[in-house]
């Protein structure tokens, strides 16, 4: 795994999630590696507000894309990327559960900006949607 961002930044306090995350990015550099030079995907919700020091409950960790071919490649490839035991997908997301929390990525019709730390991506605080914890 290339990808490690999460791990060496324990941004999450168990280990198995920052795994997860890894393996999720890793993945997509490694199949989408135009779109993830776009900032195409990063963290949303409020695993971004708690990246960035604001103190928050993480129910579950959300990412956002706007990458349609992003978002339809996970759909039907996130069994085979992460290790969970169920999936669920809507509309606007995929919910998978890991052993620890849940894990989901979502699809944004509109452009989705970015900022970065510690050399992991999220939504812009001030953008992120209201129905998205």
């Amino acid at each position: 795994m290339g990808y490690d961002h999460f791990t060496n930044n324990k941004t999450f306090s168990l280990a198995s999630v920052n795994v997860a995350c890894n393996k999720l990015i890793d993945y997509l550099e490694l199949k989408f590696a135009d779109e993830i030079k776009r900032n195409s995907i990063g963290l949303t919700g409020n695993s971004a507000r708690a990246l960035t020091g604001l103190n928050v409950e993480v129910k579950c960790i959300s990412f956002i894309t706007a990458s349609e071919m992003m978002y339809k490649d996970l759909v039907k490839s996130i069994d085979d990327v992460l290790s969970g035991s169920s999936k669920l997908v809507y509309k606007d997301r995929i919910q998978y559960k890991l052993k620890e929390t849940y894990l989901e990525v979502w699809f944004s019709s509109s452009a989705v900006s970015f900022q970065v730390l510690n050399n992991i991506q999220y939504q812009t605080i001030s953008e992120i949607p209201e129905n998205i914890n």
